[in-house]
């Protein structure tokens, strides 16, 4: 009902997979900002009020990685 309502005033919206589209951003910033989203995405996840369940989903991805 949403995008409705988006669509009938004339915005655009585009539906890709999120995945694809982050993979996408990092590969184009290169080293520099790849290394720059990843400070501050692990200063993020050091902040208490970061939800634990989020901080051991994000430990279960990376251990599925390596």
């Amino acid at each position: 009902m949403l995008a409705k309502t988006y669509f009938a005033v004339g915005h655009e919206i585009n539906f890709l997979p999120t995945i694809d589209w982050v993979l996408i951003i990092l590969t184009a910033l290169g080293n520099k900002g790849r290394e720059y989203f990843i400070q501050n995405l692990l200063n993020l996840l050091d902040q208490s009020h970061i939800p634990a369940t989020l901080k051991v989903a994000w430990n279960r991805h990376l251990q599925a990685i390596i």
